[in-house]
């Protein structure tokens, strides 16, 4: 069996205390770090949402300006509007019926 080492015991106590001395600085080092890719992740996500708004009003913007476009044409050329929009429906009509 084994005997009682009270400098064996010592010994543990004082390696315990070594890491529980630097436990406590890395966990503050691991938490500032996890803190700033937070902060990181935030900032890009931001960043992305202000883009895609931006984004979405550019396009809100051609939409009015084809829209515009389209209508001038429209009251300029009223004979080139009608055959136009007998093309357009033809060719719905042949994909549509092309996909049964």
């Amino acid at each position: 069996m084994g005997s009682y080492d009270p400098q064996g015991i010592s010994e543990r106590q004082d390696v315990g205390g070594a890491i529980a001395s630097q436990i406590g600085p890395l966990a503050e080092q691991v938490k500032g770090k996890v803190s700033d890719v937070a902060n990181r992740a935030s900032d890009s996500l931001s960043e992305a949402r202000d883009r895609g708004s931006e984004a979405a009003g550019n396009a809100g913007e051609v939409i009015g300006t084809l829209r515009n476009a389209v209508t001038e044409a429209a009251r300029g050329q009223p004979g080139t509007t009608v055959l136009l929009s007998i093309a357009a429906g033809f060719l719905l009509g042949a994909m549509w019926k092309s996909g049964r």
